[in-house]
């Protein structure tokens, strides 16, 4: 009887023979790794040194705005049937401040020099503007928007407006109002009457345009007599005090050579330059306003024209 030749492993063989050995390798890692110390439901082995992934999250982008854009800003609201609250200084509640404001009648050449020296020692004032100042040189007027200044009303003729009627006295406040809002998006809420003249009368009529504060001034440099620089200088500077309200004029030559001294002295002092609502208490904004987004404008640009604060913005126009 013949014996039969044993078969030497086939290729297929071999290759069933190669599966089996990694599936018991891989089968004896997972129960090796099952026998090591048990994980804190929630956390992941190797993982105690890492960063919490909400911690690593980028700060989200601030809000944006688009020319155009009609924003809320905070204001002093009118309560009907009252007069329009006339001031010369900063209230008590807001100390350590001075305002530089600037009256604009006809003349205008010197506006471009005024800019660049309220500029390089960054300055936000309050412009008072004639009306038709505004409609001659609208140009100017959008430079001083645009340079983040804060516009005001100063009537449109500058005539005496105690002697006018009702009636004219509206027409010369909402006649320069619009021609405002329509060049930079301000209204203006803040009227300072021509030749510092008013009356009960006047201060009615203001109110019931929307002027809740007729603003004067503590101080009044004369500027537009062109004295002299080194007059003005000394007029200013003997007489500021806390929460003082500078006039000045954007007609004198003069006034852009003295300003670097002035607001030099005023910091020197200790005193913070800003705007009119700057001086305003600050429970009087409880009046809300439409701003319209013009070129170059941002949130903190916007804020620092009407004296408020950036995240008041975000707040109230849920941005």
């Amino acid at each position: 009887m013949s014996r039969r030749k044993k078969r030497k492993p086939t290729g297929r063989l071999w290759l069933l023979l190669a599966i089996v050995a990694i599936v018991l390798v891989a089968a004896g890692y997972v129960l090796g790794s099952h026998g090591s110390e048990p994980t804190v439901p929630g956390t992941s082995p190797g993982l105690e040194d890492e960063e919490d992934p909400a911690q690593a999250l980028p700060e989200p982008d601030p809000p944006t705005i688009s020319i155009g854009q009609e924003l809320l800003v905070p204001v002093p609201e009118v309560a009907t049937g009252q007069a329009s609250t006339v001031i010369d200084r900063a209230d008590p509640s807001r100390p350590g401040r001075v305002a530089l404001t600037f009256d604009a009648g006809w003349i205008y050449e010197p506006v471009p020099d005024l800019l660049q020296a309220l500029r390089e020692h960054d300055v936000c004032a309050t412009f008072f503007l004639r009306g038709g100042f505004v409609k001659d040189h609208p140009d100017l007027v959008q430079q001083i928007a645009a340079a983040g200044h804060l516009i005001a009303n100063h009537s449109y003729t500058h005539g005496h407006m105690t002697t006018q009627t009702q009636a004219e006295q509206i027409d010369e406040l909402e006649r320069t109002n619009q021609l405002i809002l329509d060049l930079t998006g301000q209204r203006p809420y803040l009227f300072r009457p021509p030749y510092g003249e008013y009356n009960g009368d006047l201060l009615r009529t203001a109110a019931a345009c929307g002027f809740p504060y007729t603003v004067m001034w503590t101080v009044d440099s004369l500027d537009w007599m062109e004295p002299g620089v080194d007059e003005i200088y000394e007029r200013v500077s003997t007489r500021l005090v806390d929460g003082a309200i500078v006039l000045m004029h954007v007609g004198s030559t003069q006034t852009p050579e003295v300003l670097p001294r002035l607001i030099n002295l005023i910091r020197e002092q200790g005193y913070e330059l800003g705007t009119i609502p700057d001086m305003l208490p600050e429970e009087v904004f409880t009046g809300r306003q439409t701003y319209i987004v013009q070129a170059g404008d941002t949130l903190a640009s916007i804020a620092r024209k009407y004296g408020t604060e950036v995240e008041k913005l975000i707040e109230i126009n849920n941005l």
